[in-house]
C-alpha cells in the first residue's frame, strides 16, 4: 500500500513518541497497514514489485 497523504501523530498517553509516514511511502507490513487504516490514514493499493530474477546457474 502507498501512503497518499503524509500521516503522523504524537503518542498521547505518555507523550513519548512522534510517528510519521511520508506521502508516497510504500508500506508492506500487514500490521502496519492495519494500524494506519485504524488511524484514518489515506492509503492506495500498488502493484507488488516482482522479485528479482537470478541468473540460471550453469
Amino acid at each position: 500500500m502507498r501512503v497518499v497523504q503524509a500521516h503522523g501523530y504524537r503518542e498521547a498517553r505518555f507523550n513519548r513518541g512522534v510517528f510519521h509516514w511520508a506521502a508516497g511511502e510504500i508500506i508492506t507490513n500487514p500490521d502496519e497497514i492495519a494500524h494506519l487504516i485504524e488511524r484514518g490514514a489515506k492509503l492506495e493499493p500498488v502493484a507488488c514489485p516482482e522479485a528479482p530474477h537470478s541468473a540460471p546457474t550453469p
